[in-house]
């Protein structure tokens, strides 16, 4: 008798909670994680930051931003995260009107985004380093850990959106040439000197765009990177935005003494927001030779062919298709 009054009373509690309430809480668990989803709360709950940081590995091994929300919502349901907040702001920064009124409005609705303007950049970009926690943060960039409330914002200033590389300006590069740390920037993709392969920006219609090359060394293998960046006028200055470009064209590279030596197609579409980047390789290498190195012990020297790119650059901001032809030419590569 006590237990079918007890089961009665735990029936009545429920039905005494307020409907709205109830329909106010969300909570979907898989594993160590928790999406909680209130009518004051948007926030991923993870048991700890060994939690957290597994998942951020696991989506750092996705690149695509629409697999990676993808992902989320297939194991903690609909999540509206920062990297979410940020792709809307890039689609509804195309429409953005050149008017001191259309900026601000939009300014204002992603004011978290806004860093304040670096000479012509008025851009909007995400405030933490590591983009796979993007996926797993809110609009305040904040997420749940152990029961605690944990910002993840890391990003306060130009500067280091400059050093990250997601900056309209690039951070002023310093090299010693023939050290040892020079030589280690070769061997993990750096080559001295492919940073000036640039076309500078071309400008029609309130927007511009701008193409540079450069060969990347990937362990042993060299590819060809190629960075399609386009802005959007409006009435402050330059902000990124999302578009879609579509590239194509041949790599070539060839002996020092004009042979070709090989001959790689280029054809890739993509829309999103500034830059599009894409590999084309591996390009073809001369032999390594092996050198004594004190400080290493032993390094590995190759030549990295002269290289020729044609290339045609189909952009939705232009009437225009955009062509461009870069020459590099061969250099040394280094290896541990």
């Amino acid at each position: 008798m006590k237990k079918v009054m007890l089961f009665a009373l735990f029936i009545a509690t429920i039905y005494a909670c307020d409907n709205e309430d109830l329909n106010n809480i969300e909570s979907m668990t898989d594993g160590n994680a928790t999406r909680v989803i209130t009518s004051t709360e948007n926030v991923l709950s993870f048991n700890s930051e060994k939690d957290f940081e597994q998942v951020v590995n696991t989506l750092s091994e996705i690149e695509d931003t629409k697999d990676r929300k993808k992902w989320v919502e297939e194991h903690y349901g609909e999540f509206t995260s920062m990297q979410a907040i940020y792709d809307q702001a890039m689609i509804e920064a195309e429409n953005i009107g050149e008017t001191k009124e259309a900026f601000m409005q939009f300014k204002e609705k992603y004011s978290s985004l806004y860093f304040p303007m670096y000479k012509e950049d008025c851009g909007f970009y995400i405030p933490v380093k590591d983009l796979a926690e993007a996926s797993l943060i809110n609009a305040d960039g904040n997420v749940k850990i152990a029961g605690n409330i944990v910002c993840k914002k890391d990003v306060t200033n130009y500067e280091e959106l400059m050093v990250l590389g997601r900056a309209y300006y690039p951070m002023p590069l310093t090299r010693i040439v023939n050290n040892l740390d020079d030589l280690y920037l070769l061997s993990n993709g750096k080559i001295i000197g492919e940073d000036n392969n640039t076309s500078g920006w071309y400008k029609e219609n309130g927007k511009k765009i701008k193409v540079n090359v450069r060969r990347k060394c990937q362990g042993n293998f060299v590819y060809l990177h190629t960075e399609i960046s386009f802005r959007k006028h409006t009435w402050l200055g330059w902000t990124n935005y999302s578009s879609y470009t579509h590239l194509t064209g041949t790599v070539k590279s060839y002996y020092r003494n004009g042979t070709q030596v090989q001959s790689l197609p280029m054809d890739y579409e993509k829309e999103a927001d500034s830059s599009h980047d894409s590999y084309t390789g591996p390009l073809a290498i001369g032999g390594a030779v092996k050198d004594s190195y004190q400080a290493s012990g032993t390094i590995y020297t190759y030549e990295i062919y002269k290289i020729i790119v044609n290339a045609s650059v189909t952009y939705r901001g232009m009437s225009t298709i955009q062509t461009y032809n870069f020459t590099l030419p061969p250099v040394t590569g280094y290896t541990f």
